[in-house]
């Protein structure tokens, strides 16, 4: 509760040496709107409802963070998003708010194997879409690197179609759930996990 309603906040910038940004640090800050980091953050941790109810608009997390806890970003005014390629896990609704619209990646590999603790944790629940490198994902063709989809990697996306890379040999539960309008699901040939039959 560093800052806990502190209605005159509108901009933090933090220090290459915090770590973690501990539980309601700035909830209820309704003007705070900017939050930067240095390049050599070494933030890893953003613990429960940290930027709860705030005027966030825009954030650039670190390449250093792993850990992104239930209700971080919740009910916040971030329009958009971008998850670093360092992010371990996420829990339920870190992202959600009413403005969200987009959701942000450089890596589909390191997308895929973060561990959402449900299909609410993942921003893509509630953007309906996901832009690799700043392009949309229309079908998605997952790169030779990628071996392993997890639970709710790609919840709630509006996709023309999905290729199995022949090197993606675990896909967990609910890894396309709620996924609208999909059309065709294509799996490379040398996969050595599928096989057709009558």
């Amino acid at each position: 509760y560093a800052f806990y309603g502190c209605s005159a906040l509108e901009e933090v910038v933090f220090s290459e040496s915090v770590d973690r940004i501990h539980e309601n640090a700035f909830l209820d800050c309704v003007s705070l709107k900017r939050v930067t980091f240095p390049e050599n953050a070494t933030l890893y941790t953003i613990l429960s409802s940290a930027f709860e109810n705030t005027g966030l608009e825009e954030i650039e997390l670190p390449s250093s963070l792993q850990f992104v806890c239930k209700k971080a970003f919740y009910n916040s005014k971030l329009t958009k998003i971008r998850i670093p390629d360092s992010v371990e896990q996420i829990q339920e609704d870190a992202f959600y708010t009413e403005t969200l619209k987009e959701t942000h990646v450089d890596s589909l590999k390191a997308f895929a194997a973060i561990e959402f603790t449900n299909e609410k944790a993942n921003p893509t629940y509630y953007t309906k879409n996901l832009f690799v490198q700043g392009e949309e994902v229309k079908s998605l063709i997952l790169p030779d690197d990628c071996y392993l989809l997890n639970d709710f990697a790609f919840t709630s996306l509006t996709l023309e179609g999905i290729h199995i890379s022949k090197m993606t040999l675990t896909i967990h539960e609910g890894a396309f759930a709620f996924a609208t309008r999909l059309g065709e699901i294509t799996v490379d040939a040398d996969n050595p996990n599928y096989m057709v039959a009558d």
